[in-house]
């Protein structure tokens, strides 16, 4: 096992001990225990699974944060693609208010 944690994994260009070092992390174990529990192929999807949930939490924290109301507000009413939408269209407000501002 401990040959194949120096592999490559093409699909996330990290070795199997860095993909098992962040599952850790995320799962809060240790990697050992990762390791043990969780097969390589399942580690990578899993792995991809996690940085999209986190992505997620962060668009939607970013756009309750923008808007002046809780995150279960922003989690309950929009999508993650309508979160991402809706941060858009708020910095291009604020670019927008700046240039007309400045003329």
């Amino acid at each position: 096992m401990r040959a194949m944690l120096s592999f490559t994994c093409r699909e996330l260009d990290l070795t199997y001990d860095e993909i098992y070092q962040e599952l850790a992390i995320f799962l809060e174990q240790s990697p050992e225990d990762v390791c043990r529990k969780v097969p390589p192929d399942d580690a990578t999807v899993l792995l991809k699974y996690h940085r999209r949930q986190a992505q997620r939490r962060r668009v939607f924290t970013d756009l309750a944060d923008q808007l002046g109301v809780d995150v279960m507000t922003v989690f309950s009413a929009v999508s993650a693609e309508g979160a991402m939408i809706l941060l858009e269209a708020l910095c291009a407000k604020r670019i927008a208010e700046a240039v007309d501002s400045a003329h």
